[in-house]
């Protein structure tokens, strides 16, 4: 998959994120990052019902790394929450704790084992590991 870094035009950027003409995002950042989050986005997608965003393309590179993936449609909770009735609530905090139960029940390939989705060492930001 990766090598065009040339895509559609943005229309909105917030941080490391644009969005692309259409329906795709383009999120950048540094390389072991962008690595990490391509792995855990195929390993939940691959365990779980948790709606992921599919990967149209991705560059992992020193200089430039970034992921382009199709934009999942629907509108932000917390702009939707004020207008939903009582049943609607129920039904949103009903799927969102599924997510989390799936999430929470997701084990490692290797007992007792702490890394990344395939089996590399764990990136914590708050610790200084070398990255």
């Amino acid at each position: 998959m990766a090598t065009s870094s040339v895509g559609p035009p943005v229309t909105r950027r917030t941080g490391r994120i644009s969005y692309e003409a259409g329906s795709t995002v383009r999120k950048c950042g540094p390389s072991y990052k962008i690595s990490r989050e391509i792995e855990a986005m195929a390993f939940v997608r691959s365990h779980t019902t948790i709606p992921i965003p599919e990967i149209v393309d991705y560059q992992v590179d020193s200089d430039n790394s970034w992921i382009l993936m199709k934009r999942l449609h629907g509108t932000l909770l917390g702009s939707a929450w004020p207008n939903m009735d009582y049943d609607a609530r129920q039904k949103a905090l009903s799927r969102l704790k599924s997510y989390f139960c799936q999430l929470r029940s997701l084990c490692p390939s290797i007992h007792g084992r702490i890394g990344s989705c395939s089996g590399e060492s764990a990136y914590d930001h708050r610790l200084n590991n070398g990255f």
